[in-house]
């Protein structure tokens, strides 16, 4: 779906972004928990914005704090 028929840019469905060249799905890179997968920039209260780089075992930390989380306030 064009965003803008004159534009080049154009959104994208999840299952589009996630195809491979053939069509086919990608294929599952097997990383260890140290390998980076996100970073997240800072607002910038302290001084100018930083990159706050989070591995793929902050990923699991922050999945197990989330479930306490809903635990808490669902009770």
């Amino acid at each position: 779906m064009a965003l803008d028929e004159g534009s080049r840019t154009r959104a994208v469905t999840f299952e589009e972004l996630v195809k491979g060249p053939d069509g086919g799905p990608l294929e599952v890179e097997r990383v260890g928990g140290d390998a980076m997968a996100f970073w997240l920039y800072t607002s910038g209260t302290t001084g100018i914005p930083k990159a706050a780089m989070h591995c793929h075992r902050n990923l699991l930390a922050c999945h197990h704090y989330a479930e306490g989380v809903l635990k808490v306030s669902a009770e």
